[in-house]
């Protein structure tokens, strides 16, 4: 579908990955980010474990 809307020769698979911690209290909102006790992590550390798993 993207591909036919954005005008896009190459089709592709395409999706976002949304981490909820376990934890994150029930009624917190997807964009509620901050809450007491939320986990903090350094995100370039996350990246590189996550680039791993992906091929170029």
């Amino acid at each position: 579908m993207h591909s036919a809307v954005a005008g896009r020769s190459v089709a592709h698979f395409h999706q976002h990955v949304f981490v909820r911690h376990r934890g994150t209290p029930g009624e917190l909102g997807w964009l509620d980010v901050d809450w007491p006790g939320a986990p903090r992590h350094d995100v370039t550390a996350l990246c590189g474990r996550l680039a791993r798993h992906f091929t170029r």
